[in-house]
């Protein structure tokens, strides 16, 4: 999770009990929250800080793992329905739209915002990245991973950065 992992586990447990299979724990591990309209990816310190915080809260949960324990173990959880109201607010009524991506001049067409994308929501078309409205979860992996930071969401995104996973090889 970056921020909050929201009640992803109460989203997973309901999705999950309709196919007859039970959740016996939830876990999180708190990452750099990688949404840079919001947040600011610039503070290498910062970002290596909570890698290895990271590190630690992996380093407790294994046992858990291995020794079977049930339970709740999410930090920062909110309830469903706040979740739900963010999730209808935020995906239904505006902040993630595909009209928010576009790719500046430093856009070389290399294509590599189309391959790694993990839905196929974006097609280059007359050398420029183009993305499919009613596909695109609005990730920003093309963000992240576009080598000449060229790919934009909004304005605030070119002032907050880029983040790659450095234990995280993706090609």
């Amino acid at each position: 999770m970056g921020t909050s992992p929201g009640a992803s586990g109460d989203f997973i447990n309901k999705h999950l009990n309709k196919k007859n299979i039970e959740v016996n724990a939830y876990f999180s591990i708190i990452m750099p929250d990688t949404w840079t309209p919001m947040f600011d990816l610039t503070d290498s310190n910062k970002i290596k800080n909570t890698l290895e915080k990271s590190t630690e809260e992996i380093k407790n949960i294994i046992p858990k793992i291995k020794n079977k324990e049930n339970g709740n173990f999410m930090d920062k959880k909110k309830s469903y329905l706040i979740s739900k109201i963010g999730y209808i607010l935020v995906y239904n009524r505006g902040m993630r739209k595909t009209k928010n991506f576009g790719a500046s001049n430093d856009c070389v067409s290399c294509g590599k915002c189309e391959k790694s994308c993990p839905i196929n929501a974006i097609k280059i078309i007359d050398n420029r990245p183009r993305w499919i409205k009613k596909k695109c979860l609005a990730c920003l992996r093309c963000l992240h991973r576009c080598p000449n930071f060229a790919i934009q969401y909004g304005t605030n995104t070119i002032k907050h950065g880029q983040y790659l996973n450095p234990y995280v090889d993706i090609e």
